[in-house]
């Protein structure tokens, strides 16, 4: 409304009707590139459904669990007293997503990909990161499975020495 009278008292014949050029200098596309590939190798390969979750953690869902985190940024002026601090992983978010939606289904894989907050230092540090989650109801799911997706999505960025520690 401000912008429209001031545009108004100076006048609309004054304003030249050309558009501001946009000078934009060619950036490397490949960190884009690989997250997309990955978001599809879980979606098509591994059947898994993308989650989108909030960047806060749900203080009551971690109380029913009865998680305890560490190194998480606490929020000064919180959205809400239920969401008082960042997320520093991903997973007690996914572990929601699972509660909401084991009724419904016998089988279930999540996965998400966002970012996460943590104190290092007395300082903020956000960070990529990606989870995921199967749920079986009528058969236990196979580490080896589970293993083998992450090594060919690891593979797809390229990544072929790994660890594995327990």
């Amino acid at each position: 409304d401000i912008l429209e009278e001031v545009t108004r008292f100076y006048g609309y014949k004054d304003i030249p009707l050309e558009l501001p050029l946009l000078h934009k200098e060619p950036s490397d596309l490949t960190h884009l590139f690989r997250k997309r590939k990955i978001k599809n190798f879980f979606a098509f390969s591994a059947n898994m459904n993308e989650q989108q979750n909030y960047a806060f953690y749900d203080e009551q869902f971690l109380k029913e669990l009865g998680l305890k985190l560490d190194n998480c940024v606490e929020l000064q002026n919180p959205v809400s007293e239920n969401n008082t601090r960042m997320v520093s992983s991903l997973m007690p978010n996914l572990f929601s997503n699972l509660k909401e939606n084991y009724l419904h289904d016998d089988s279930l894989r999540f996965f998400e990909i966002n970012k996460k907050w943590i104190m290092k230092d007395e300082k903020v540090v956000e960070k990529g990161s990606i989870a995921g989650i199967f749920f079986e109801r009528r058969k236990p799911v196979s580490f080896y499975d589970c293993k083998q997706y992450i090594l060919d999505a690891l593979a797809l960025c390229g990544i072929k020495n790994t660890t594995w520690e327990k």
